[in-house]
């Protein structure tokens, strides 16, 4: 019985080098959420979670610790096309602004 999806993510990022992702997103049908963990190259491992604002937007949110300090992450997935979705990423660090990203996904 499948319950979840499974997703890769290869990029070169500049300045960074090689970049991987391994990620597991489910349905938590009790809080009504999404849910996306992910395990990267960088040794990040996060668990998003969030809910559809429309049948195109995903809106995702972590918070955590990263370099020991406090941490969040918001994402905004949007349907562009059946095989492409838009990314807009913010993080924070220490309740500071961090790095901004967006990036397009598109099915191989």
């Amino acid at each position: 019985m499948d319950r979840g999806i499974r997703s890769e993510l290869q990029a070169g990022v500049p300045g960074m080098g090689a970049y991987h992702e391994d990620d597991l997103w489910g349905f938590d049908q009790w809080q009504e959420k999404i849910h996306f963990y992910s395990v990267t190259s960088t040794g990040a491992v996060h668990d998003h979670s969030g809910t559809w604002k429309d049948d195109k937007t995903l809106e995702l949110h972590w918070e955590g610790l990263y370099e020991g300090k406090p941490a969040t992450e918001d994402i905004v997935l949007t349907l562009v096309a059946d095989n492409e979705i838009r990314v807009h990423e913010i993080d924070t660090s220490e309740g500071q602004p961090g790095p901004v990203f967006d990036y397009i996904l598109k099915k191989q």
